[in-house]
C-alpha cells in the first residue's frame, strides 16, 4: 500500500509550515534579513535559563559602566506569534542593542518554546521561568551572569512586542501577588501587544489586504498557538473575553501600551488600556500615527522609533521611585513650559468610571476668578484619553479636558 504524502495544512508566510502528519517545517532564513548594527558600545552574552528544554536568554549591557553604578533591568520578550523568532535573529538582536544603548539599561531577552509543537501556555511558562532565573541570579554569589555587579534589582521593567506583549500581561497578573525579592517590577511596556477574539473588531474588519500583517496571518498564528481544541476566546488569547480572569482584584504595576494607528489589533490594545484604567490601575497608551504592527523593528532611525525610545525612557523615569509619580508618562515632557500648573482627576460618569483632568495655575491671586476653557480632544471617537497629553497650563486660563466615551465599545 502506497504511503500517503503529507500535505500542507497551515502556512504562515513561508516561515512556519504545518503538514497533515503533524510535522512542522520552519524557514532557516529569518523573514526580515537585515545587517547586524553592532558598534561595540553594547556587550552581550548568552546564558541557559532552562536546561530541560535548552532555553537561552541574552544579556545586553553597555560596554562601559561607571564603578558602583547599577543600571535598570529591562526584560524583553520578542514577537513571533508564539510560533517563531529568537534573540539570535538580526532584527530582534538589533532592537535589543538599541534598547540597551538608548535606555542605558541591562536588557535581558529570553527565548521560549514554539507552537504548534508546544502550544500555549508553554511560552508563558517559559517566560515565568526566565524571570525566576533572573531572581535566582541575585541570590547566587559568583553567578555566571554577574548581574548583581551592574544591575539594579529594584528597577525592573518587563516588556514585549506582539505575542511578547501578551506574555507581559500574563506575567503582570501572575506576579501581582508573588514575592520576587529582591526584584521589584516597576512597570510593564507592551509594544503593539497581541490579543485576539472570535468576534472581529472594527479595525480587523477594515484591515487592507495589502498590509504586511493581515487578518489571515493573525488567525493562522492563533490556530497554531492556542491549546488543542481551543479558540481565540481562550483567556490566554483574549484576557478581556467571556472566559477571561476577573482582573478587578489584581494589583497591576504601571502599564504603558504602545499602539500604531495602522495596527489591525489596535482596538483590542485600546480596550485593554481602558479596562486597566476602569479597575483603577495605572495604565497609559501612546499612539503612533500611521505606524503598523511591530513598527519598531523596521526603520530603526525613523522619527517614530526615536520617539518610542524617548517615551519608554519617560515611563521609566516616572515609575522609578518608591511610588508611581502622579502624572502622565505616555508623553515626553513639554518643551515649552508656559507657567507652573497643577492638575487633578475627577470622575464625572460613575457608571463607566470616566474621568476628566482639571488644570489650573499653581498660584492664583486671592479673589481672582479665571475663565474656564473646556477642551475636547481628538481621536475620531475611537481612541484617545486626557492622559495622552502632557498638558501645560497658561497662567491666565483653566483648561479642562474631558475623556470621551470611546467608540466602538470594548469588543470581546
Amino acid at each position: 500500500m502506497r504511503k500517503e504524502v503529507p500535505f500542507e495544512v497551515e502556512n504562515f508566510r513561508g516561515i512556519v509550515r504545518v503538514f497533515s502528519d503533524g510535522s512542522v517545517v520552519r524557514s532557516d532564513d529569518p523573514s526580515a534579513k537585515v545587517p547586524i548594527e553592532d558598534d561595540g558600545s553594547i556587550a552581550w552574552k548568552d546564558f541557559t535559563f532552562d536546561n530541560s528544554f535548552s532555553l537561552q536568554l541574552r544579556i545586553y549591557k553597555p560596554s562601559s559602566i561607571p564603578d558602583q553604578k547599577k543600571l535598570p533591568i529591562y526584560i524583553y520578550f520578542l514577537a513571533g506569534g508564539f510560533c517563531f523568532g529568537s534573540r539570535t535573529w538580526p532584527i530582534f538582536h538589533n532592537f535589543c542593542l538599541r534598547l540597551a544603548s538608548r535606555l542605558q539599561a541591562v536588557v535581558i531577552a529570553p527565548d521560549h518554546r514554539w507552537a504548534p509543537e508546544y502550544p500555549l501556555p508553554s511560552a508563558i511558562d517559559d517566560a515565568f521561568a526566565a524571570i525566576k532565573w533572573v531572581q535566582t541570579e541575585f541570590h547566587t554569589k559568583n553567578s555566571a551572569s554577574s548581574l548583581m555587579d551592574f544591575a539594579d534589582p529594584k528597577q525592573v521593567y518587563i516588556s514585549g512586542n506582539s505575542s511578547g506583549g501578551n506574555i507581559c500581561h500574563h506575567l503582570a497578573v501572575g506576579f501581582a501577588a508573588q514575592n520576587l525579592s529582591p526584584l521589584s517590577v516597576r512597570g510593564y511596556i507592551l509594544i503593539t501587544p497581541g490579543f485576539g477574539s472570535e468576534k472581529r473588531s472594527a479595525a480587523e474588519l477594515s484591515c487592507p489586504a495589502s498590509d504586511l500583517y493581515i487578518i489571515e496571518h493573525h488567525d493562522c498564528l492563533w490556530r497554531l498557538a492556542v491549546p488543542k481544541g481551543s479558540t481565540r476566546n481562550h483567556p490566554l488569547v483574549n484576557p478581556l473575553g467571556p472566559n477571561g480572569k476577573d482582573l478587578s482584584s489584581i494589583k497591576f504595576s504601571p502599564v504603558l501600551v504602545v499602539m500604531g494607528t495602522r495596527d489591525l489589533i489596535r482596538d483590542r490594545q485600546a480596550a485593554y488600556v481602558e479596562k486597566l484604567k476602569g479597575i483603577g490601575s495605572h495604565a497609559d497608551m501612546v499612539v503612533f500615527d500611521g505606524e503598523r504592527h511591530n513598527f519598531n523593528y523596521y526603520n530603526p532611525k525613523s522619527a517614530a522609533n526615536n520617539e518610542l525610545m524617548d517615551r519608554i525612557k519617560s515611563f521609566m523615569a516616572a515609575t522609578s521611585g518608591e511610588t508611581c509619580k502622579s502624572r502622565s508618562y505616555a508623553k515626553a515632557p513639554p518643551k515649552d513650559d508656559l507657567g507652573p500648573a497643577i492638575w487633578k482627576d475627577y470622575t464625572f460618569y460613575l457608571s463607566s468610571s470616566f474621568q476628566l483632568h482639571i488644570y489650573k495655575p499653581s498660584s492664583i491671586p486671592p479673589n481672582k476668578k479665571l475663565p474656564i476653557y473646556i477642551y475636547i480632544h481628538g481621536g475620531g471617537c475611537c481612541y484617545g484619553s486626557r492622559t495622552w497629553t502632557s498638558a501645560t497650563t497658561i497662567a491666565t486660563i483653566l483648561p479642562q479636558s474631558f475623556k470621551w466615551l470611546l467608540l466602538p465599545l470594548t469588543t470581546v
